[in-house]
């Protein structure tokens, strides 16, 4: 519980560092690292033509020929809405946190090491087969289309930050955080059925 009160002091910070001087100059940058949501753009890894309709509340509903480009897709329209909280969410299951806020999240990271989050994704991530595999692959190559394709969020530039190549680790490491600290779910984190879940809870 001390340390959850770390990360969300933490958290808790970023408004304010992210609250630039002068008024109207924060929402004029960040407006210029909006997702495209119109028109066309071609993306490296499709097998064919995908349609993204964003709906009123700006939900994306994806129509795909197949199931490599729904979840390469789902993983683009993903980090177009939430790249920052994805990048943010592998460092503290990484135990990299630091690298980016500074001294006072080091207890964080030696928490998250010990715990070994990251190392129980890459060994369940070994024993990750069939769909389940393919489709964490393609979600991870359509997460670094949109890393090459569009500018990276506002807070990115703020803190400096320069991601890493999505991977499918990355993705079980941070469900494993998450769930860990659910703490409803019951899910294993060093079992391929955690990624098995995943994909069966990913619409279709």
């Amino acid at each position: 519980m001390k340390m959850l009160k770390q990360v969300f002091r933490l958290l808790q910070m970023m408004p304010r560092v992210m609250a630039v001087a002068a008024p109207g100059i924060g929402p004029r940058m960040a407006r210029g690292r909006w997702p495209r949501t119109q028109g066309t753009l071609s993306a490296p890894g499709l097998n064919g033509p995908v349609e993204i309709i964003r709906d009123t509340w700006g939900v994306p509903h994806i129509f795909a020929k197949d199931e490599h480009d729904l979840f390469f897709a789902q993983g683009y329209v993903q980090a177009q809405d939430r790249f920052w909280q994805m990048e943010l969410g592998r460092r503290i299951a990484n135990g990299t946190l630091a690298s980016m806020m500074g001294p006072q999240a080091v207890p964080v990271d030696r928490v998250m090491r010990t715990l070994g989050l990251r190392r129980a994704a890459e060994n369940g991530w070994a024993r990750v087969q069939g769909d389940a595999r393919a489709f964490a692959e393609a979600y991870a190559a359509g997460v670094n289309a949109r890393i090459q394709c569009e500018p990276l969020p506002l807070e990115c530039s703020i803190f400096g930050v320069t991601p890493e190549p999505w991977t499918p680790v990355d993705s079980l490491a941070r469900t494993c955080w998450r769930s860990r600290w659910a703490a409803t779910t019951g899910w294993s984190c060093s079992a391929p059925g955690c990624w098995r879940r995943w994909a069966r809870s990913s619409p279709r």
